[in-house]
Formats: structure tokens, C-alpha cells, sequence
């Protein structure tokens, strides 16, 4: 007959029967002794269940709570039945419709069975009228009050201050029965701790028994491992910066993802800890979804992982590897690679030490690269080239367009490309049609006061925008500046506030 045998791991509850409620309380009595793990490993050590273990560390346990091996190992041993054997219906023999199998779907014999039979049975064990919001679906917890949803759980949760009751700054999850005020655990009475088996803070519990913030460090050191068990160095100062997030919550979402890019995040850390993806921003700018990797591109450069660029100037230059790829025309295409490269971008690189660059900038950098191929494009179904371009290829390209086409030539979109050209000697001296710029007539005084008088006592619109105009209307600022603006950049004085 063979004999079964087993063993219990009994730490943590000789733990709690001397006080010990946390595995980092044991890190110092451990180092004491000539220990030295780390607060990861003793947690490994309190929480799991050991299948090696060195003599020296069990005897430093035993010295530490006073106890016997035999009280920290439960041994068990039994007859070793008869395994019984399942029958199970062949892949071919599976009915038709759902119960089919297919290469999608996995074999309906191998399935695992649900946690109740019928309708009723999901209904009466796992679905609870919630005590807070009094929704009937499933529930998360049991509290004193009662069961509680997911979705009540979670706003319970985030709620933290100084409890009413005894004075403690912790989280407010319970309700103080005689006014319904937030007060903490211990004094509402939860029977299950929320206080993170690692760092002993309280907060709502993920898989382990950790908390938000634990669970968050220990995804993104997974992400950036290179492969050694250790961080990428270069990529610690972006893991310590996610790790201290106020909002840690908001980190593990980003993580996760949203249709249609679920998991994006997570592809583009595990590449760059892994090296599969170059620190520089080059590679930055070939990497999907691209949204994506341009927010990952700005944390890099927040953290001082990449060298910082104009976030608009990164935007431009993404798109302009895709928009050359698309021109079919080599000449063309080189042309346009060097006005944009040795013009356009290096206007926007100067421009951009000395202010914060506009996404109207980047429109009008983009329209002047599609104008200067449009027109190369233009001059090749004539049978034109740049350098055999005349003064009569422009008055015919100005005399052909619309009146929004014009418009667009004579806001530089085209006479920037025409400039460079001539200057690079690549075409002969020409003369672009010059710019006009239209003026509208300025508002009266009394219709400006008596939008101003609208604006400082109706209540019709929404503050910002009441705010936004009387901006407008005192001091003519374009509204690309008054959406930079912040509170910080107003003064507040005894009666007036000064800008």
C-alpha cells in the first residue's frame, strides 16, 4: 500500500499567536540573527508555502517566536487510494452547435465545471442585495452593514482621513450605524484586514494579499527585466517615478489598457527591458499604436531616461516618416525630405527654445510639406520639373486654384517651399505671389461692454467659457494662449487679482 504524505506551513499562525502580524517586522529580527533576506523573500516565506528551506533559517524562526520546528511544520501522511478514473466523451464524439469542438474553442469534456449547477444556485450563493446602494447583482465583500457591490466597495475604498472614532488616519470604508459617518475598519468592525501584507498599508487588497502600490512595483519590475531577474539600469528612474504615483490605481489601468489597444503599454515596457526597443526617440517614432508610445515617450523624457524634444515637434516628426513613405516619386520624395528636414524642422527646433510649441504650429509645418508635394505633383503632370519651374508655372498654379487654394498659397504654405528652393539653388529665381493679410473691423466699445456685462452676471454659460471671454474681450489674448492658462499665473491681490 503506498503512503501519501504532506506538510503544512504553520508560520504565519504562530506568527499571529506572538504578535507578529507583518512579514517586514521580521526582516530586523532575522538580520539580528545573521539573516539576511530581503522583504520580498520573507513575504514569499510567510504568505506561500516553502518546498525547500536551509536549517539555519528554520532555526532562526524558531528562536524568534519560541517555538519548535514541530510547531512550525504540521506533518500529515495517509493511504494512498485508487485513482479514479473519469470517463470522458472522445473530441470526435462531441455533440453539434455550441458543445461542438472547434479550433477556437476549447474540447467541452475538458472544461472545468462551474460553482453551481443551476440558474438558481448562481442566484441564492454568489448575488446579494448591496447594503449601500441597493443594486441585487454580485457582491464583493460582507461588511457589518451588509453585503457590498464591486462598484461600492471600490468608492468605499478610496475614501481616507482621520477616523471620528478613535482618532487614526486610515481609511474610511465603514459606516458609524447611529449618523451613517465614514469611520475605519477597527471601528466598524471588519472581520477581514485590508492592510497589505508587504507594506502593512491599508488599502483595497489585489491578488496576494498586496496593495495597489505593491502590486504596481511588482508589475512594472516584471515588465522591465532584462532578462537577469533585475531592472533594465537605464529604466530605474522610470520605474521608481510610476511606483510613486499618486493615483496608483490610474497606473495599473494604464497598464491594462483600452480597446482598442489592450496590453499596448505593457508590449512597449516588456520591449524596452528586454532592449528590444532602442532608447532613442528614432525608434520611438516607428512604434503602434502610436499614441501609446508617444505617452510612454513623454514619461521617458519626464523622467530623464530620453533627452527632452517639444512634444509637437515629436508628433511632426512621427508623421513625416509616414507621410515620405507614402510619395511614390523618389526625385519628389528626396526633395521633400530635405525641405522639411534642413527647413521646416529647423524652424520648429528654434522656435521651440524659446516657447512651448502649439498644435498650430505642427497643422501649418505638416500643410507646407503637402503643399510643396502637391505642386511638385502639379509640375510633373506638365511635364515640369523644379529646376525648369517659371514665373508663368506660378501665376498659372495661383490662377487655377480656388479662392480657399489662394488663401492657402498666400499664407505661406507654398511661398516658404518656393523660398528654400530658390535659396538652395534648386529652382530659378521667382516671385511667389505676396501675402495679404485681412483685417477685420474691431468690435464697438458699447457691443464689448455689453458682452462684457453678459458674461460677468449671466449664468447661462459654463464658468470657463465666461471666463475664456472676459480674457478675450480685456486684454485680446488668442485662445491658444488662455487654454495654457493656469491658476498659478495669477496674482491675488487686497481687492483685484493681477495677471
Amino acid at each position: 500500500m503506498k503512503r501519501k504524505v504532506g506538510y503544512t506551513w504553520r508560520l504565519r499562525e504562530v506568527m499571529a499567536t506572538r504578535g507578529i502580524f507583518t512579514a517586514t517586522e521580521l526582516v530586523p529580527l532575522l538580520q539580528e540573527r545573521g539573516i539576511d533576506l530581503s522583504a520580498s523573500q520573507v513575504h514569499r516565506l510567510v504568505s506561500g508555502t516553502p518546498e525547500r528551506l536551509s536549517l539555519q533559517v528554520l532555526s532562526a524562526f524558531c528562536d524568534i517566536l519560541g517555538c519548535s520546528p514541530a510547531d512550525l511544520v504540521a506533518t500529515t501522511a495517509e493511504n494512498a487510494g485508487v485513482r479514479k478514473t473519469r470517463h470522458r466523451r472522445p473530441p470526435h464524439a462531441v455533440g453539434r452547435g455550441r458543445e461542438a469542438a472547434s479550433p477556437g474553442r476549447p474540447d467541452p469534456a475538458r472544461r472545468v465545471s462551474p460553482a453551481y449547477r443551476t440558474p438558481e444556485q448562481l442566484e441564492r450563493w454568489h448575488k446579494r442585495t448591496c447594503a449601500r446602494c441597493g443594486r441585487f447583482g454580485f457582491f464583493a465583500a460582507v461588511w457589518p452593514d451588509g453585503p457590498v457591490c464591486h462598484t461600492c466597495e471600490c468608492r468605499a475604498m478610496r475614501l481616507r482621513g482621520r477616523c471620528p472614532e478613535c482618532g487614526e488616519h486610515r481609511i474610511l470604508p465603514g459606516l458609524r450605524p447611529a449618523d451613517a459617518v465614514a469611520i475605519c475598519t477597527g471601528c466598524a468592525g471588519f472581520r477581514p484586514s485590508y492592510a497589505c501584507s508587504r507594506c502593512d498599508q491599508e488599502s483595497q487588497l489585489r491578488a496576494g494579499r498586496l496593495c495597489t502600490r505593491c502590486t504596481l512595483s511588482d508589475r512594472v519590475a516584471e515588465l522591465l527585466d532584462d532578462g537577469t531577474g533585475r531592472i533594465r539600469p537605464e529604466l530605474v528612474p522610470l520605474h521608481r517615478m510610476l511606483v510613486a504615483m499618486k493615483n496608483t490605481r490610474t497606473g495599473l489601468s494604464w497598464l491594462d489598457g483600452r480597446l482598442p489597444n489592450v496590453g499596448a503599454a505593457t508590449r512597449l515596457l516588456r520591449g524596452l527591458g528586454k532592449g528590444d526597443i532602442e532608447l532613442t526617440h528614432e525608434a520611438f517614432h516607428r512604434l503602434q499604436p502610436w499614441r501609446a508610445a508617444g505617452h510612454l515617450r513623454e514619461l521617458l523624457m519626464s523622467y530623464g531616461v530620453l533627452p527632452p524634444v517639444d512634444k509637437q515637434i515629436c508628433s511632426f516628426e512621427r508623421w513625416l516618416g509616414e507621410y515620405l513613405a507614402g510619395i511614390s516619386v523618389p526625385d519628389h520624395e528626396q526633395i521633400v525630405r530635405r525641405f522639411a528636414t534642413w527647413e521646416v524642422l529647423t524652424r520648429l527646433r528654434r522656435r521651440a527654445t524659446r516657447e512651448s510649441l502649439t498644435p498650430s504650429a505642427r497643422y501649418f509645418a505638416s500643410g507646407q510639406v503637402k503643399a510643396a508635394t502637391e505642386f511638385l505633383g502639379w509640375l510633373s503632370d506638365r511635364g515640369r520639373t523644379l529646376g525648369t519651374c517659371c514665373q508663368a508655372d506660378i501665376d498659372a498654379w495661383h490662377a487655377d486654384r480656388g479662392e480657399h487654394e489662394r488663401n492657402r498659397l498666400r499664407g505661406f504654405l507654398l511661398r516658404g517651399f518656393l523660398l528654400w528652393a530658390m535659396a538652395s539653388k534648386l529652382a530659378r529665381p521667382l516671385r511667389p505671389p505676396a501675402q495679404t493679410v485681412t483685417r477685420n473691423a474691431p468690435l464697438p466699445e458699447p457691443e464689448r461692454i455689453a458682452l462684457l456685462g453678459r458674461l460677468l452676471s449671466g449664468h447661462d454659460l459654463p464658468l470657463r467659457s465666461r471666463v475664456a471671454g472676459v480674457i478675450v474681450l480685456l486684454y485680446a489674448q488668442p485662445l491658444s494662449r488662455i487654454v495654457r492658462l493656469t491658476v498659478n499665473w495669477l496674482c491675488w491681490l487686497p481687492r483685484r487679482v493681477a495677471p
